[in-house]
This record gives structure tokens, sequence and C-alpha cells, in this order.
């Protein structure tokens, strides 16, 4: 049928167009061969047949297309679970699979399914189509992305971090799961519970059995955490007076924060552990207590750590063995009663002690109290204070000392080194009381060591040995800012071997030195002895130490032993002892030469010292061992000399009696060789007395017998009044 095609605008009644819109609809829903008829206005329209036909080609593309994303879905999923340290065994179909381990899956239809958690590892799949399939389901659980989400989050053994792979971007690194990783890296968030109180957390952690936990950056309110393991916590900060890293706080009420704590009636003495990078502080700068302190412990080592804050101690030890506290801040600590470091009483016997304990480059100010403190029952023993400490005086803290304190005291000091430190400004005019930088103990022993020590504007005592032997050289101080030297005071009742302090002004120059030996003089501190006389204080002391040995009735003084270098054939060794006598009764003291008593001096009883000698011919000298042994009263002993000598003094009795004018007195013959050993090539001699107005003219033969002419070339007659003649032989000669 022809198409009138009238064109006419929409809507129109036209029957003419009722009949072109009548056949149109018949082509576009009933031709099965055109995609496209025209409307009665000449626009191109779209059959139900084209429309069918374009709907076949596009489903056709979107299941093209959606097949391959699912393809590469599964392919991203399978590399994802491998990626992730899950291993695929293969297809259900072409097993049975057993499953080893949890990251191992299975394929079956298109899914992925694993063991389930409440199936053990080692179950093996029962067969290869759907029938067994059945029942092995009930071992298993689907892999699909949900599931997958939900295992990551969870915390269950094998889930979570145990799905994830990580390998490193080096050279031959191997795989591992993200869980194996952090376990090895632990921090005490591991054992958090939401709590704002840190206590309970970190007491978690110490007593889970991990060796070494992590504490990240930040504030933490710790306390009375006690440690019967050994644990460490670590963190990356370093020591400042401002807290870098990680700063653990304790509350007020608490003890302290971390106490090392073995059990020595138990026998339990924990082995390893310590703090590392970590800054520890009070709550308040008024608070008591203590920050760290450690009991019955070995190898324990603080290192990096910063103790601030408190009125009461940085760090306690006792019974502690093998450990140290190296590069450290001590500031705003102590108080009247305490300090910044405290080494407490050994615990029952002697030995359960702080020994073999390191303190290593510490900062200290600002602070109270004793700041290195040894109670007079710790027998320290192994100790250092070394390493470029700094002791300076800052200011007053919160609270300050009512009472003088020593900025170290060392009650029972045995085998301890204070080396290589430096103290600045402690005066006796500061707000806060240091009378003392040093201070040993009575009850310290053998042998602290102090030397290389600088003291700078210091005016107080530097160093105060109230007890046992101490070494030590190359001590210095620098007056700096003082307006006096500082002093050196010893009461020790033990012999010394310290040297004197080096003493400079601001500008460097030396201006003293607190003792010159004089030559040839060797201390009774010194010298050696089987019997531990003390020492007592005595101004007139030739030592620096300004003690002296006090030596009871009948009892060895000292022993020695004259060099070979001071021996010869023709000369003499005299060994003069420096003694006083306050007991009110004169006393003797014997010389024993090689096992041979030499002979006597009696010691006055003026309160006085004297010198005393002994004059020791060459050949009564044999290995030259000597002991000097006291008689019946006390007497004080200060040291000896021991020189060589080319003369030897000998005294004896003549009285000549009223000499007439112009004549000659003649002496007994004097045998020299008897006296000497040796034919002498001179003699001189000199009366005890006056000679009023006679000469005495000595006379040698040449088999060396000497004889004293005292001649009165007067016109009258003289009496002289001497009792003895005091002869001085040369000893250069001939042997004879």
């Amino acid at each position: 049928m022809p198409f009138y095609l009238t064109r006419d605008p929409v809507p129109s009644a036209d029957m003419r167009n009722v009949f072109d819109n009548a056949q149109n609809l018949d082509l576009a829903l009933n031709d099965i061969t055109s995609a496209i008829w025209t409307d009665r206005l000449g626009r191109s329209r779209m059959s139900w047949f084209g429309l069918e036909s374009a709907f076949t080609v596009k489903l056709t593309d979107f299941e093209s297309r959606f097949s391959a994303q699912l393809i590469e879905q599964e392919t991203r999923f399978i590399d994802f679970l491998d990626s992730s340290g899950y291993v695929f065994l293969g297809d259900y179909e072409d097993g049975p699979f057993q499953f080893s381990a949890r990251n191992q899956y299975i394929r079956f239809q298109g899914q992925f399914f694993r063991l389930s958690k409440e199936t053990d590892t080692g179950f093996t799949t029962t067969g290869t189509d759907e029938t067994s399939f059945a029942n092995d389901i009930t071992h298993l659980v689907l892999m699909d992305g949900d599931t997958l989400r939900q295992n990551l989050g969870s915390d269950e053994e094998g889930m979570g971090d145990a799905l994830t792979a990580v390998k490193q971007p080096f050279l031959g690194a191997t795989s591992q799961t993200q869980h194996d990783k952090n376990a090895r890296y632990p921090d005490v968030f591991d054992w958090y519970m939401g709590e704002s109180d840190h206590t309970l957390m970190f007491q978690r952690a110490a007593n889970s059995g991990v060796a070494s936990i992590f504490v990240p950056d930040g504030e933490y309110i710790v306390g009375d955490i006690n440690l019967t393991a050994p644990v460490k916590f670590y963190g990356k900060g370093s020591i400042s007076i401002d807290a870098l890293g990680a700063r653990i706080i304790k509350p007020s009420g608490a003890n302290h924060i971390f106490q090392f704590l073995g059990d020595p009636e138990e026998g339990i003495r924990p082995h390893g552990g310590g703090l590392l990078n970590l800054s520890l502080s009070g709550q308040k700068g008024s608070d008591t207590g203590m920050l760290v302190r450690a009991q019955t412990w070995s190898y324990l080592f603080f290192e990096q750590i910063t103790f601030q804050n408190l009125s009461g101690w940085g760090l306690s030890l006792q019974d502690v063995a093998e450990g140290g506290l190296h590069n450290y801040l001590c500031r705003r600590l102590g108080s009247e009663d305490t300090g910044c470091i405290r080494f407490e009483d050994y615990i029952d016997i002697p030995n359960n002690n702080v020994n073999n304990f390191s303190l290593w480059r510490g900062i200290f100010g600002f602070n109270s109290g004793t700041w290195i403190y040894g109670t007079d029952r710790s027998n320290l023993d192994v100790v250092s204070i070394a390493g470029h400490h700094k002791f300076e005086y800052d200011d007053k803290p919160v609270s300050g000392n009512v009472t003088q304190k020593s900025v170290i005291y060392l009650g029972q000091a045995n085998r301890v080194d204070i080396k290589d430190n430096f103290f600045t400004n402690f005066k006796l005019t500061n707000e806060n009381l240091y009378t003392n930088c040093i201070r040993i103990g009575v009850n310290s022993r053998v042998k602290p060591n102090i030397s290389g020590n600088q003291f700078s504007g210091c005016d107080n005592v530097l160093m105060n040995i109230q007890g046992g032997t101490v070494a030590g050289s190359k001590n210095i101080s620098n007056r700096g800012d003082a307006t006096a030297d500082g002093t050196f005071v010893c009461t020790s009742n033990l012999p010394q071997d310290i040297e004197p302090i080096i003493y400079h002004t601001n500008n460097g120059a030396k201006n003293k030195r607190s003792y010159y030996e004089a030559p040839g003089f060797i201390s009774a501190h010194k010298m050696t002895g089987l019997v531990n006389n003390p020492f007592v204080p005595d101004a007139n002391s030739m030592t620096h130490y300004g003690t002296v040995m006090s030596v009871a009735a009948l009892t060895e003084i000292r022993r020695g032993t004259i060099s070979r270098a001071l021996i010869s054939d023709r000369e003499f060794v005299h060994i003069t002892a420096r003694m006083k006598n306050v007991s009110g009764t004169a006393s003797s003291v014997i010389l024993n030469l090689d096992g041979v008593d030499f002979g006597s001096v009696s010691v006055t009883a003026d309160s006085q010292w004297h010198n005393y000698t002994w004059q020791i011919r060459p050949d009564k000298i044999s290995n030259g061992s000597f002991i000097l042994t006291n008689g019946a009263s006390p007497i004080l002993f200060d040291g000896i000399f021991i020189e060589r000598k080319n003369y030897l003094n000998w005294s004896f009795a003549w009285v000549p009696g009223t000499i007439a004018a112009g004549q000659t007195a003649t002496s007994p013959v004097q045998s020299v060789v008897d006296t000497t050993g040796f034919i002498a090539t001179g003699v001189e001699a000199t009366a005890n007395g006056s000679l009023n107005g006679t000469t005495l003219q000595p006379s040698m033969d040449a088999e060396g017998n000497v004889i004293i002419y005292c001649k009165n070339n007067t016109a009258s007659s003289i009496t002289p009044s001497f009792s003895r003649i005091r002869l001085r032989y040369e000893s250069a000669g001939r042997t004879s």
C-alpha cells in the first residue's frame, strides 16, 4: 500500500496520517528482515527485529567480557593467595590431597577452600567428585573475598597477619609471613587492653616470657612493675632534659617504676635484661620513692637512660653482679635522705654485694643528697665510676640538702675506680650544701683508686679519705672562679698510695702542689709489714696525707730491702727513721739486718720528731733485708731515708783532763778498720762539749789507726769540758 507522507505536524487527526501510522506500526512490529523503518515524518526508527538483534549482540559482548573479568579476578585472587603465603594444592577432582599446613588450599567447581579451624593439619580429602566433597566440606571453609577479609582481621592462630607474606627487596631475601616478622619485634601494645594507666600493660608484657620488648614513642604512666625474669624494655629515644622518645612516669603513690627482683633466699638470680633508650621520671618533683631498683641479679645493663624529677633515688642496686649503667642523665633527683644512685647493703654475707658493675659517661646536675652513694655495709668490689662523668652544681632543686653532703660517698669501697671525671662549681657558699666532692668511708679497705679527675671552681674538700688504702694519680684542680683552692684530707688508719693533687689558677699556671716528697724519703704508707699498724693524724707528717703510723710496744714497725744500687764496697748505707715518742717513757727500736740484730736506737719520750740513724758497713750487708721493731713503749713512725753515704760517724768516750800550758793530751788509739771495715782516707774529729781554747788534731797511721791530739798552745793550763769525741771517717780508700 502506498504512503501519503503528508508530513503534517504531530498530533494530527487526518485519515491519511492514520493510514500511514497503521502501516508503520505493522512494519515496526512484524517485519523480521529489516532492522530500520521510516516514520511519516521521514525519520529512521529501529524495528522490533532490530532491537532484538542489537540486544543479542550486546548480550554476547557482556557475557564475553564478564567471563574474562571472572577469569582475571580468579587469576588475581590466586596470585594474591600465593603472594600472601598460601599454597595451592590443586583442583579437588585431581586429588586426594593432604593438608599439611593451614596456608594450603584447593579448588572445587571454581571456588577455593582451606582447612577449617576445627580440623587439624594432616587431613586428607576422601575423593574427587561431588559425593565425596559433600563429606569433605565439613572440614573446609570457603575462601571468598568476605571470608578472606574476615580471616585477615581475625586474631585466631593461623589467621590475620599469618595469611600475608613479606619479602624484602634485598639480594637473596626469602619470603616469610608477616606474623613471623612481627613476632620478632614485639612492643608493649601487644599487651594493651585499653587502660589509661599503662601499668598492667607493662606487667603483662613483663610476664609474657618475651626477652626484648619495644616501647614506642609516647608518654606512659607506670608504677610498681616487678620483674622476676630477664626482660629488656627498649625505646628509640636519647638522653635529654626534654624527654625524647618513650617517657615512662612513676605515679605519685608508687614505690618505683621497675624493680628487677631476684630471690636470694631461694637462690634465684636471673641473668640478663635491662633498659635501653628510655626516659624515666617522677610525676612530681616532690614525689618520693625510686625510679628503678634491682636486687640479686646478674648481667643487668641500663643504656641511654634519663632519670629525673623525683625527690628519691634514680637507681638503687643490691647484690647485683656483672652489669652497668652507661650513657645516662641524672637531673633534679634526690633530697636530704636520698640522691641519684645508691649501692645498698650487701645481703647476709659480704659477697652478696654489688660487684663488677660500671658507671660510665653520666651527666649529673641540679640534684640533692649524695649523687652516688654506697652505704657503710655495701662492700663495693670491682666497681667503676669512670669514663668522663660530669658532676656540675647548678642550683638547689625542689628538695634541697639540710646538712652537708658529698657528691660521691662510698662507705665501704674496696676495688673501686673513680677515674677521669669532672667536678664543677662545688663551693662552700652554694645554697645546696656539699662539703666533699669525693669521700671514702672508714669501712673501706684495699684498694680504691682515684685518678685523672679534674676539679674546676671547687673550694670544698676535693678528696676526703676516711678509710681504705687508696691509690691514684693525675688529679688536677683548677681554681676557676673560686676564691680559694679545694683541699685534700686523709684520716684513714690504713697506708695510702695516692699522689698529691696538682693545683692550677684559672690561667692554667700551676700555683701549688699539695706536697713535694723529700729525696730518698720512703713514707710509712709505702712500706710493707706483717702487722697492720693504724695511721693517725699528725700535722707534722712529711707526707701530704697528714697521717703517721701508730706503733704499739713490742710490735713490728715496717720492713724493707736495701737496693743493690746503694751498696758499694767503699761506701756506707744509712737507714734513718723519723720517729716520735709521746708515751712519756723512752723506747728502743731494733734494726734486724738479714736476720741478725744490727743495733738499736733509743727513742726519746719528748713528743718531738727526731731522725734516728743506723750506719751500715757494706761488708755487713748480704741480701739487704731489714725489719724495724719497736721496744717497750708505743711510738709514732713517719718513714725512713735509705741513702748511700761516703762517711761513717763514730764516737768514743775521752776526758783529757787539765792540759798544762804548751802541752798536748793524747786519746786512746781507735782502730778505723774495726769500725769501717776498710782503711779510710781521712778522718774529722769534733767534741761534744767546749774545747775552752784547746785544739783537736786527728792523726791516722798507715794501718788506719787514729789518735786524737788535744793541744794547749796557750800560756796557762786549760781543762776542756767535753766527754766524747765524734769521728767522721771518709770512705774512699783501699780495702783492708
